[in-house]
This record gives C-alpha cells, structure tokens and sequence, in this order.
C-alpha cells in the first residue's frame, strides 16, 4: 500500500494521508478527487444510485418488448420506478450540490461555491434530463416504460461509482471484474430483447428459429442470446434474410464481447501485478 495525500498549492497536506492501492510509479501522488467524493457516506450513496441506474437500465427494455407488464405487476413497477426517480431527486439535490471542490490548491465547502461549481457542469444538465417527467404521457398513452428512456442518461454516475471504489479499496480488480461482467450481462440482455421483438414480429412459433412460446420467455431467449454471444452454437438454423442478418450481427457482438472480456481480464491481472510488485 501506499501513502497518497492531498495537498495545497503551497505543498502541504490539507488533509490526512490515506491509504490507497499504489500508482504505477510506485510513489505517493496527489489527485485532485473531492474528498467527499472518497468517503464511505458517498461512496455507499453511489452504490444505491448505481442500483437505480441498472434496474432502470434493465426494466425499461425488458418492460417495452416482454409480456410481463401486466394490470398484476404496473403497481410493483411503477413502485420501483419511483423509488429509483427518488433516489435521482436527491442525488442531485442533497448531493451532488454539496460536493466540495478544489480550487488554487484549497478546498471549497462553502455551499453557494460548491452548488454553483455543480449547476455549471455538463453532468448538471445530463441530471436533470434524466428526470424528464415524461412519464406524464402514460395519462394519454398509456403505460409505457419507453417514455423513461431519458433516466440512461444518469449513466455518469453508475461509472462514477466504479471509479470511486476502484481507487479506494485494496482489491480493484475485483471491482473491475464485476463491471465487465455488468457489460457483458447487459449486451446479452439487450440481445434476448430483440430476438422476442423479433419473434414477435414474425410470429411466435411461425418458424424454427423464433421462440417458440414454451416456458418462461425472457429465460429462454436470454439463453438463446447467450449461447449465441459465446459462440456455442447449437441454435436453429434462420430462415430468412432478417434472421440470417440478426445472427450475423449476434454473432459479431459474441466476438467482440470474448475480446473485451480476455483483453480487460488480461489487462486487470497484469496490472494488478506490477501493483503488487511495486508495493511490496
């Protein structure tokens, strides 16, 4: 581990030095990271914006081509939706405007400093248009989790939160893992999505290689999906232009995602490595 500090213009610590995971140099540096920004309290309210970022980011599709919004189940996802819009409203109004900054050297605290340096960044507006209300058009078209489309634009925070625990705990590439396999997860979630609007759009069951319609749909076209993303094989022959166009680009997706996947692990090991060879 290495001693990291922040200091003042005048090269002084303005603040106790803490442990962090060792750079590449191997020597103590002084990022300009807002303290609060590296605090426990803010580090855990990341986390539960970071939830409400992936079930929005999760729901919204899943809702707009599944079956599964039914008269039964609106009320439990409209609960969650608004507990996830919730979480947002604070975000910015009891956080981020009360985020310290450096400046010349010095840490700002004062609030009407710190609120102004806050509604001036581009991650103030990206904010605030990710609660646009449009969930307002459900009274005139009905309930449609499309119209939540603007809260992906919240997606600085779910990134903010990776970086923020990648940089204070002793295992980041423990956390740089799960984010890859978020990534990962996620194409293939998007992946299932459109082979059922696919499926749909043909006709459940009107050939061999849409769904079917047996068993649970988002199970059976998220292993569909996956299998096709890992190259694996064994799924139904297309039968038609659009389906041999659909796997095509499924299967370039596979390749890209095994790339990415052995190209950041082999990044992360290696790098974890030098760290430790560094620190001892």
């Amino acid at each position: 581990m290495c001693a990291v500090c922040v200091r003042t213009g005048e090269g002084s610590c303005a603040s106790p030095c803490v442990p962090m995971r060792c750079p590449a140099g191997g020597s103590p540096v002084c990022p300009e990271v807002n303290r609060e920004q590296s605090g426990k309290l803010y580090i855990i309210w990341l986390f539960f914006v970071m939830v409400s970022y992936a079930y929005n980011a999760w729901s919204i599709i899943f809702r707009a081509v599944f079956p599964y919004q039914t008269p039964d189940t609106i009320p439990i996802f409209l609960t969650f939706d608004y507990i996830a819009d919730i979480i947002y409203v604070f975000d910015i109004a009891l956080f981020k405007v009360r985020l310290q900054f450096l400046h010349n050297g010095f840490w700002v605290e004062d609030y009407k400093q710190t609120k102004a340096n806050y509604f001036k960044k581009r991650e103030f507006k990206l904010d605030l248009l990710s609660l646009l209300p449009l969930d307002l058009l459900y009274f005139v078209y009905g309930i449609n989790s499309l119209f939540r489309l603007p809260r992906f634009l919240k997606v600085q925070t779910f990134w903010e939160f990776f970086n923020r625990v990648d940089a204070v705990t002793k295992t980041p590439y423990v956390i740089r893992i799960i984010r890859t396999l978020m990534y990962m997860m996620y194409l293939i979630h998007l992946n299932a999505c459109a082979y059922y609007a696919m499926s749909t759009w043909e006709g459940i069951g009107s050939n061999r290689w849409v769904f079917q319609g047996d068993g649970n749909a988002y199970i059976r076209c998220f292993y569909f999906a996956t299998k096709t993303a890992t190259s694996i094989g064994k799924n139904p022959k297309p039968e038609n232009e659009i389906e041999y166009i659909f796997m095509t680009i499924s299967w370039l997706m596979g390749v890209f995602i095994f790339l990415y996947v052995y190209q950041h692990f082999r990044s992360i090991f290696a790098t974890n490595s030098n760290i430790s060879a560094q620190c001892r």
